[in-house]
């Protein structure tokens, strides 16, 4: 088994720690320029209502990609220095340009949502575009579309399946599902910078663990980007809710993460409760009738009814996993709240370990 190149990582590693010190100190330091070009909201669950500067995970990212600019010639001075390879690698250097200009154009969609107000159609459309760089290096590189079929299908499909065009619909798709998978679990402080962060350290975990397997060089690829979003995105994760959720005054934060279907605070208590969606009862086809009847049993929502001037009303808790949390264990504190929903991603981490490393032995030969 190939040496690890130490000397990378190191180097990969000491970046990243000053973009952990330079995004704890971009961020305060650019507010007020966030707040002089009206890029500001309010944070709902809190009483105050001062203005709290959005779109500043922007700066995060820009550091982010700033490191790895620097860094881009760091895996190939082996060829410079000491020239110890006998040609340049043109593919490994390919895949690391294809893989931040990717990077940039989800980071510019992340930013044009937070100015804009994105429809949910653009955020589907928009990643789709974004991951053509990463198909077409993956085209030009490897092309292979050949998968091994699990266990249970072998009988029908045969020990390989070729999806040829079907390989890369599923990579874009795969693209989307990723970038809105963060985004639409929003609506408290330190949420989605803190799930980014606990995804980033489990594939770092992931990685280190299999640097002595066959595919050391794919996993040190991943370590290169990796390591650096995760300590810029600590450095977001600090601002985004140290006072909400580290235990401090919770009097201001840099940035706001409350969202129209996130809970809502209740200022006699202090905490969150469901957030509520009314709807005329009559505007429900069957299906979706029969649909609300059945998570009602359930007790997945709380559904209410009435009548106005409008005629009669049904109102139910909107079907996120916030709302959902907060119905099983009742009104929350916002700190208590974050960091139980934060546990739960641990807790979903630890479940696709155990699905790598134990239940994978039921659907193939490891």
């Amino acid at each position: 088994m190939a040496a690890w190149p130490v000397a990378p990582l190191l180097i990969n590693l000491g970046g990243s720690l000053l973009g952990f010190v330079a995004t704890l100190t971009l961020i305060p330091a650019f507010k007020d320029h966030f707040l002089a070009a009206r890029l500001f909201g309010e944070d709902l669950n809190k009483a105050f209502r001062r203005p709290i500067p959005e779109a500043q995970g922007m700066i995060s990212g820009a550091v982010f990609l700033i490191i790895l600019f620097c860094f881009i010639p760091v895996p190939f001075l082996r060829c410079f220095v000491e020239e110890q390879c006998t040609a340049f690698p043109h593919d490994e250097f390919v895949e690391l340009i294809g893989s931040l200009l990717a990077i940039c154009c989800m980071i510019f969609l992340g930013f044009a949502d937070d100015v804009l107000n994105l429809r949910w159609r653009h955020k589907l459309l928009l990643p789709t575009m974004a991951s053509l760089p990463l198909l077409m290096v993956y085209f030009t590189n490897f092309g292979n579309t050949t998968i091994v079929v699990p266990k249970p299908f072998r009988v029908l499909l045969g020990m390989h399946l070729d999806l040829g065009i079907l390989y890369y619909v599923y990579m874009g798709m795969l693209a989307v599902f990723c970038t809105n998978a963060i985004n639409i679990l929003a609506g408290i402080n330190g949420i989605e910078a803190g799930q980014s962060l606990v995804i980033a350290a489990s594939i770092i975990a992931f990685n280190l663990v299999e640097l002595n397997g066959d595919y050391q060089d794919d996993h040190i690829f991943s370590l290169y980007f990796m390591i650096p979003f995760f300590f810029t995105t600590l450095g977001l994760f600090y601002h985004n809710c140290f006072m909400h959720v580290l235990g401090g005054s919770g009097e201001e934060s840099f940035i706001d993460s409350a969202q129209s279907e996130g809970p809502r605070l209740n200022p006699t208590t202090g905490k969150l409760e469901m957030s509520y969606s009314k709807f005329k009862t009559k505007s429900l086809s069957t299906l979706g009738t029969y649909i609300l009847k059945v998570v009602k049993i359930l007790h997945i929502v709380d559904v209410r009814s009435g009548m106005d001037e409008d005629g009669e009303y049904s109102e139910c808790n909107n079907m996120t996993l916030i709302n959902f949390v907060i119905k099983l264990i009742g009104p929350i504190h916002e700190r208590n709240l974050t960091l139980l929903l934060l546990l739960i991603q641990v807790l979903g981490s630890m479940i696709a370990f155990s699905i790598r490393y134990q239940l994978v032995r039921l659907f193939y030969d490891v």
